[in-house]
């Protein structure tokens, strides 16, 4: 019975040394002594010589054999499968084997043994370069071709032995090793490389898997040792080992058949954004495609020393050798901030068709944080730095309102700051030592009939209440980013605008049991203000500024500072509060003949003179400045405005003259005197005959220098002078959720077959094809693949498919092609569409109100972005009843006017456009929304468990309702679609920078749906290969029996001669960029 071998993690990519290129993954079969495997039975191992049946297994791993989670368990399985052959040789060979052995031998026996279960595998052709005799591999180009070759998928051992010692010795010793890459780049090699990485049975050096060593010149190896002529040598001890052959496996690649090769490169990339506050520890995603994978590499372009663990299998096409693998990589010494991209690339080696498909790509955060509320920082020359510390003694506050749409606590908060003319560089000219941190209750425009305290007049909404505050020395501090030339402001000083070259981030963690905890919900979210104050210390010209973030990031009002400004003190009305105020009249005072919305107006004068009327206003003390505001809505000035006279204080300031029931101000200066007992008297008299003088007068208000909360504004001297200014922020709370799962997603490439297939040789010929990604702002990938065609197939005409997850076309969607159209529907009427049953209630006005009267239409107008018929709803709800629950729904709209109803679980909600709901949670399911910002078509989908479903609106058209989203729960569209012709297989790098393309599509395609889209490709004789007088497809002999090609070797007919001078001859100084 097999034993269990320890499973060894497979390395990446991002763990190798600057330099280097490996196939990736790549397996080291150990022998007992290093693995610690007991063989097939238990006990000491002999001596074991089956090096040649472990490099046998590597290679056989790396093409897709075996059986196992991983390259790793498939290489030591069949190494098992090799012992138990020795075995049933000599009883005695339990522990490996006491025999010595060839590479091939030990691969020609697997393939045609009952354990390869796989038959239908094209890696079946083996072959030996070289010398079995201990001479050595006289192939001046042998390094470079055995790396073209691990870098085409096929797998290379190498055959070793050691020279003579002594002028009349001889080679000796033989060992069997598994070769599986270089000193060069992932690109094809147009020279030898310096180095060959391998994996040794034997050896595991400084606990590593895979070892480096240095080829000697060709032509002069071994130096300070003796050599057996030209050759590869390298330094596998101090007497350099030379190779005597090498043994590959390689792919049967029949040009006529195409179930029978050629193998082909699928190269696919994904980018993902890690919009979480928190740094992300964790990528985990998996890789998949609709036929068997043979060979394959996954990578991520964030650097981290740290292995993927990789789990290979079958789940998505179980009747597959081989479908998906799943990759989970530790970022943890190197963790992903928020606002960064990482670009996942996997290559396939496949036998036949061109697919790719991504499934579950998501970060995980090791605090369980979710970012509750997000203002960005402006990291452009546009943003600001608001004063916010006390360092000279000026007590400073800043705060700036968020909207709060679910109860929980805040336990973290992030702020992006900086110092004033900080260069960029080297240390700060500052530190902040403190945080002073406050929550405040809203304050909104006008009066709050909810609120006794608020301010009945304020024309900007501002804090009103202290809910939490707290003080925090404790908090991480890492610069955010280098800026050029931001601005930096100081409205408590109005001093001159200055500058700053950096923006620094604060992350201050709250113990829970200190944390503020918010209300408010997605129906009825609650308005909260952060106030923010700094301690510091540095140099004695140190400033810190809070960061603006941008006008398009900014939500409601203008952020505010606590600073001196005129607030309001008192207020009087002469109708109502004549027994107050030490109020006193004289003559001619009356009942006046005007009101402004209510408030009755005081009639000074009646065509006559001296009438007065005398009051004490409310102001604080010894207040430098006093604003005066009145509404006065008549006055009787027959040949112009003339008003009555306003003194305070026995001063004289100005005469009162009308603007209707407008508030109308006067600013006193120069008041401190007249203040500092904290009052000011006021006196409005009539001084001219008849009618001159005579006013009617509602109310007035006293203003004086206090702390209040001034609204920002960008001072004068910046770019964005006048404009709201808003701060840059974010809360924090627990969630132990993992982050959002991506799009399932794929295509795949067919090639027509040839009806005549004399045609040219166009062996060699790939497509290659992009595409992007839109419409989800975490989802922002280019994704190419590469698709080569057997000779039988038309070079010419190409049909390109992509689609979302196919597990969506489990469950019809909603498209009301079923439907009669035009047929309209009305308040307690019903229809059936694809299965579904939909009726049609009551619909709610913003914001209030509601009719029964609306109308539901089914009709082709196009409005909604999809095909067909589609649903109109003008002021109706449709309920669906779908074949509940289900765990997502996508939603085609075109919304053109009026409000919306939503209602999803028994929870409803009434907004003005779909945008106003994007990321929020309805009835337990995150909503995301693509446009939706009124007029405009775009998509909806509701991820979550749905057992109820109501939609409606004014104008709103809706098509393709699709339970199960097919796409992972959020919209995507695919577009942009270019393809183009290469001549010979490009690796990795030259596929991304690949920029000639013959054909651009501007199709798009909604991967919520589910459905395939075809594009199809043709030419029309576009092809830019050279012809070539080799017989027709169906003559053709077998493949060429060698796997190494010389690089001239143009046709690849093993050998560079003149047919490969006239296909270069053929295209001379032609050129494909014009076509």
């Amino acid at each position: 019975m097999k034993k269990a071998i320890i499973t060894i993690l497979i390395m990446s990519l991002a763990g190798l040394v600057f330099g280097e290129w490996r196939r990736d993954p790549a397996s080291d079969v150990d022998k007992e002594f290093l693995s610690g495997n007991e063989g097939l039975v238990s006990g000491t191992p002999p001596t074991d010589n089956s090096c040649w049946m472990a490099s046998a297994s590597n290679l056989l791993a790396g093409a897709g054999y075996g059986n196992g989670g991983n390259i790793q368990e498939r290489a030591e399985d069949i190494y098992l499968d090799m012992l138990t052959w020795q075995e049933s040789i000599n009883p005695s060979n339990t522990h490996g084997t006491q025999d010595g052995g060839w590479i091939d031998t030990a691969l020609t026996w697997w393939l045609s043994s009952s354990n390869n279960v796989w038959p239908s595998n094209p890696y079946t052709v083996v072959n030996v370069y070289g010398n079995k005799s201990k001479v050595p591999w006289s192939n001046s180009s042998g390094a470079k071709d055995i790396g073209n070759m691990l870098r085409d998928y096929k797998q290379v051992g190498l055959s070793i032995s050691r020279p003579r010692t002594s002028p009349g010795g001889s080679p000796s010793g033989g060992h069997a090793i598994a070769a599986w890459g270089d000193d060069g780049s992932s690109a094809q090699l147009g020279s030898n490389p310096d180095e060959v990485i391998v994996a040794d049975s034997d050896r595991d050096t400084s606990g590593t898997d895979f070892q480096t060593y240095t080829y000697d010149d060709y032509t002069n190896p071994n130096p300070g040792g003796y050599n057996e002529g030209s050759g590869w040598y390298f330094n596998f001890s101090a007497n350099h080992w030379f190779i005597k052959h090498i043994a590959t496996l390689t792919p049967t690649d029949n040009p006529v058949d195409p179930s029978d090769g050629p193998t082909q490169l699928v190269v696919g990339s994904y980018k993902i954004h890690q919009d979480e506050l928190e740094s992300a520890t964790d990528l985990h995603y998996t890789a998949w495609t609709d036929y068997d994978i043979l060979g394959y590499n996954t990578d991520i372009d964030w650097h981290t020393d740290n292995a993927p663990v990789i789990t290979e299998s079958s789940d998505h096409v179980p009747g597959l050798t081989r479908s998906d693998i799943t990759a989970d990589w530790d970022l943890s010494d190197n963790p992903v901030p928020y606002c960064n991209d990482v670009t996942i690339t996997t290559e396939f080696v496949l036998q036949n068709w061109n697919g790719v498909w991504y499934d579950d790509v998501y970060f995980t955060y090791p605090g369980g944080q979710q970012t509750k509320y997000l203002q960005p920082p402006y990291d452009s020359m546009l943003g600001t730095d608001i004063r916010c510390d006390s360092y000279d003694e000026i007590p400073r506050l800043l705060a700036d309102d968020f909207e709060c749409t679910e109860e929980g606590i805040i336990s973290k908060i992030y702020l992006w700051g900086s110092w004033d003319q900080d260069y960029g560089e080297g240390d700060p000219p500052g530190n902040v030592q403190k945080f002073r941190l406050k929550i405040f209750s809203d304050d909104p425009v006008g009066d709050d009939p909810k609120n006794p305290d608020d301010d009945p007049d304020n024309e900007a909404s501002k804090p009103l209440e202290v809910l939490w505050e707290g003080s925090f020395t404790d908090f991480t501090t890492s610069q955010y980013s280098v800026v050029q030339q931001e601005y930096f402001w100081d409205p408590f000083t109005n001093s001159p605008i200055s500058w700053d070259n950096r923006i620094w981030q604060y992350e201050i963690d709250i113990p829970e049991s200190q944390a503020f905890e918010q209300q408010g919900s997605q129906e009825e979210p609650v308005v909260y203000w952060l106030g923010v104050s700094a301690d510091i210390d540095g140099y004695s010209s140190a400033k810190f500024g809070w960061k603006t973030t941008s006008p398009e990031n900014g939500w409601n009002d203008k952020a505010v500072a606590w600073k001196d400004t005129l607030v309001k003190t008192d207020e009087f009305d002469f109708w109502e509060d004549r027994s107050s105020h030490s109020y006193q009249e004289n003559g001619s005072v009356s009942k006046g003949a005007y009101d402004c919305s209510g408030d009755q107006a005081l009639r000074i004068g009646y065509n006559d003179s001296g009438a007065f009327v005398y009051l004490i206003m409310n102001v604080n003390p010894n207040s430098e400045q006093v604003k005066l505001r009145y509404k006065i809505p008549w006055a009787g000035a027959v040949a112009g405005m003339i008003g009555a006279e306003l003194v305070v204080d026995g001063e004289y300031k100005g005469n009162l003259v009308s603007d209707g029931c407008l508030w109308q101000e006067i600013m006193l200066t120069n008041m401190s005197g007249d203040t500092a007992d904290g009052e000011i008297e006021i006196k409005i008299k009539d001084t001219y005959p008849d009618y001159d003088g005579d006013i009617q007068i509602t109310s007035m208000q006293a203003y004086s220098i206090g702390k209040d909360w001034e609204p920002l504004v960008y001072p004068d001297n910046h770019e964005l002078v006048s404009q709201p200014v808003d701060m840059s922020f974010a809360v924090a709370g627990p969630d132990n959720s993992q982050g959002w799962f991506m799009p399932e997603f794929g295509w795949n490439i067919v090639t027509a077959e040839l009806d005549n297939t004399d045609i040219p040789d166009i062996s060699g010929g790939y497509v290659l094809g992009a595409f992007d990604l839109f419409g989800d702002e975490g989802l922002l990938g280019q994704y190419r693949f590469v698709h080569q065609y057997p000779y039988t197939q038309d070079p010419e005409t190409h049909t390109f498919t992509i689609q979302g997850g196919p597990d969506s076309a489990s469950a019809p969607c909603a498209d009301f092609d079923d439907v009669k159209s035009p047929s309209s529907y009305s308040v307690g009427g019903y229809f059936n569409t694809q299965g579904y049953d939909v009726d049609f209630k009551e619909f709610f006005w913003l914001p209030s109100g509601s009719t029964t009267s609306g109308t539901a239409t089914v009709d082709a107008s196009g409005q909604a972005g999809g095909s067909g018929s589609e649903l109109e709803l003008d002021n109706i709800n449709a309920e669906f009843t779908f074949n509940y629950p289900i765990e997502c729904l996508s939603v085609l709209f075109g919304e053109y006017g009026g409000n919306i109803n939503l209602e999803v679980n028994g929870v409803f909600s009434n907004f003005d456009n779909f945008a106003d709901i994007n990321g929020y949670t309805i009835g337990g399911c995150s909503i995301y929304v693509t446009n939706g910002h009124g007029n405009d078509k775009g998509s909806l989908q509701i991820q979550g468990t749905i057992n109820q479903f109501k939609i409606g609106g004014q104008e709103l058209f809706i098509d393709d309702l699709c339970p199960g989203c097919g796409s992972g729960g959020r919209t995507v569209t695919a577009g942009n679609f270019r393809f183009g012709h290469s001549y010979g297989r490009p690796g990795k790098q030259k596929l991304w920078q690949f920029s000639d393309w013959m054909t651009v599509s501007p199709q798009q395609v909604e991967l919520s749906s589910g459905e395939p889209m075809d594009i199809s490709l043709n030419w029309d004789g576009r092809v830019p290969y050279p012809a070539s007088d080799i017989t027709p497809a169906s003559q053709m002999p077998q493949a060429p029996s060698c796997t190494v090609y010389l690089q001239g070797d143009i046709n690849e007919d093993c050998s560079v001669n003149l047919l490969d001078l006239k296909m270069l001859a053929s295209n001379w100084l032609e050129s494909t960029l014009s076509q």
